[in-house]
């Protein structure tokens, strides 16, 4: 059993690495030459509700684009350099974008500023890829992953200024990934792995102290919007096939409750996509249909899943919550091709953005 659960999560460790060094996920297109089709997918939904954020290789590269809630008005933000982006995160004001881009020798974290009209790198000075930016709530700071150590494994986590400057590394000497800021802005979370675990993690920004919230081996997590509430998911491995249970933690006591009474396929180790609605009563999640995903949503007072979208719909990622918690923003290839969907929260009402279908 020892020897299967370290061969189990050592795979695991290199895949997060290679999704962490090498992409954004399974679908990042880098340029007009990698796809047979038009792609426009990773969309991110602004704080306000008022647009949307999302690459497209329909010039030839993978850019950052922007457009209304409704689809309309879309504006490329990177038409004039020469990267390919992915992964954008809007600020919390809806004024600005962090996203990924790709050279051939590294990974940097990149600033758009709709107030400015400016494309900034961040990162250029450090010698090491980084990735996995997250906003703090106010706006003001950035915390990420630097990769130390593309072999041994190795990743630190610093916080930066949201111009790029006063870069502190807050943990460092191990694998550590998926940083994302509290709610109230005075701790950051994260996933801490070795060989034969992982743990969920907290650091205290004002003090540096660090506690382990879960050894419960998760391995995804979403912050509640408005709370010390963490869901996260556990992992097993059956038949090949990546089974997940859901779990409630409350951070300042560190409580745990199940809230899953089976295993749940999910659709890969590091691509679960757990996310919090606006109002905390729903999360949403993808898990695998056959060759295909679906996303789904655990209803919390009900402890139930339900399906948002089903088995014959394609592969459906990168699910967002509108501010009224009643729609949802994603991207899917339902109709042949990867595009920016939006639907009520009960899979109807299906609207393609991009190519203004239904």
């Amino acid at each position: 059993m020892r020897i299967c659960k370290t061969i189990f999560v050592s795979l695991r460790i290199l895949i997060c690495i290679f999704v962490l060094v090498a992409s954004a996920g399974l679908n990042q297109p880098t340029s007009a030459e990698d796809t047979k089709s038009q792609y426009d997918g990773q969309p991110a939904l602004s704080p306000d509700g008022k647009k949307i954020a999302f690459i497209s290789n329909r010039e030839g590269r993978a850019d950052l684009w922007i457009m209304e809630a409704d689809g309309t008005n879309p504006v490329n933000l990177t038409s004039n350099t020469d990267i390919d982006a992915f992964s954008p995160q809007w600020s919390p004001n809806s004024q600005e974008i962090l996203f990924m881009a790709l050279t051939k020798d590294t990974g940097d974290i990149w600033l758009a500023s709709l107030l400015n009209k400016t494309i900034q790198n961040l990162t250029s000075d450090q010698n090491n890829r980084v990735v996995s930016p997250n906003w703090s709530p106010d706006g003001k700071f950035i915390t990420y992953v630097e990769v130390v150590d593309e072999i041994s494994n190795k990743t630190d986590i610093w916080v930066m200024d949201s111009t790029g400057g006063n870069r502190r590394q807050i943990v460092s000497g191990g694998l550590f990934f998926i940083p994302k800021w509290s709610p109230d802005g005075k701790s950051i979370a994260f996933l801490s792995l070795s060989e034969t675990t992982s743990t969920l993690e907290l650091i205290e920004i004002q003090t540096g102290k660090i506690r382990i919230l879960s050894q419960n081996d998760p391995f995804d997590y979403s912050w509640a919007p408005r709370s010390n509430l963490i869901v996260y998911a556990t992992q097993q491995l059956n038949n090949l096939i990546y089974y997940s249970d859901i779990w409630l933690i409350q951070t300042d006591t560190a409580a745990e409750f199940k809230l899953t009474d089976e295993p749940t396929p999910l659709a890969t180790v590091v691509d679960v996509n757990l996310l919090w609605s606006p109002d905390q009563e729903n999360i949403l999640f993808v898990s695998p249909c056959g060759d295909n995903t679906d996303i789904k949503m655990l209803i919390l007072k009900e402890k139930s899943i339900v399906n948002i979208t089903t088995c014959q719909e394609g592969h459906n990622f990168d699910p967002n919550w509108f501010p009224d918690s009643e729609h949802i923003l994603l991207q899917s290839n339902r109709s042949g091709r990867i595009s920016v969907w939006v639907m009520s929260k009960d899979g109807k009402d299906a609207v393609d953005l991009i190519n203004r279908t239904n």
